[in-house]
């Protein structure tokens, strides 16, 4: 009788699994509905200078990629990259992280000329910005956070070529 209550369990622990982990995935019509506020809050943000104006849609730590590389230890090379931990660091590191390409590519982005892919969330400029389609662990709230940007100007300019020539 054990034996088969710890086998019911299992099963119903199993058959329960991917119903707990599955979440809608959303239409590319219902996400760009979704992040066209965040990137307003971002523009404004950014033109102002405040990034108090849009904390809220940031996930820390943010990551910050450069063009710069290095040789690893294991002989790869890799993108230069450093985390910003909380909105005091952002704002403090505010003009050596919005350099002018970025704030150009932020000024340009619409969710029409970003990448949207339904399983990650919207990117812009080879990943010169990101934002993921996340779960808050505390609050359970799905959001679109920005998650990365890249000081790389080579790459954003290349796209701010081929996006927006008429920004």
């Amino acid at each position: 009788v054990f034996m088969k209550l710890v086998a019911i369990f299992y099963i119903l622990i199993f058959l329960s699994i991917p119903n707990a982990f599955s979440i809608e995935l959303y239409s590319k019509e219902e996400a760009k509905a979704k992040i066209e506020p965040i990137l307003a809050k971002l523009k404004i943000g950014v033109d102002k200078k405040d990034v108090s104006i849009f904390e809220e849609i940031i996930s820390f730590p943010l990551n910050i990629s450069s063009s710069e590389t290095y040789v690893s230890s294991d002989g790869y090379v890799k993108i230069k990259a450093r985390t910003i931990n909380n909105i005091k660091e952002l704002q403090e590191q505010f003009d050596t992280i919005f350099v002018p390409s970025l704030v150009s590519l932020i000024k340009c982005i619409t969710p029409d000329n970003m990448i949207y892919n339904s399983r990650k969330g919207f990117s812009a400029a080879y990943g010169s910005i990101w934002f993921f389609d996340i779960i808050e662990d505390e609050t359970g709230i799905r959001r679109f956070a920005l998650w990365s940007l890249s000081t790389n100007k080579d790459a954003t300019n290349k796209w701010l070529g081929q996006e927006c020539k008429n920004t």
